[in-house]
């Protein structure tokens, strides 16, 4: 039987893979972590909800607009580079 994932590891796995098909990026375990810390810290450019904001990171030196999940502390996914053009 498979032991089902949380939703934080979920999105640490969502993340890392829009981040790869996105930008050519790929992160460690560790580095996802220091990221989710840095993006707590960062004002939020775009509120979605009351738990999921929009937020922006420098990763690798790239501009990344990125979706962070307040209540896992969690980075969600990465958006595509225009995605702040419309905002």
């Amino acid at each position: 039987m498979k032991k089902k994932m949380s939703k934080a590891k979920c999105e640490a796995i969502h993340f890392k893979r829009r981040l790869k098909e996105r930008f050519g990026i790929k992160i460690n375990r560790l580095e996802y972590l220091e990221l989710c810390f840095e993006a707590k810290k960062l004002p939020s450019i775009k509120q979605q909800s009351i738990r999921v904001s929009l937020r922006e990171l420098t990763i690798h030196g790239k501009k990344v607009p990125v979706v962070y999940d307040k209540k896992t502390g969690k980075l969600v996914s990465a958006l595509p580079e225009n995605a702040f053009n419309n905002t």
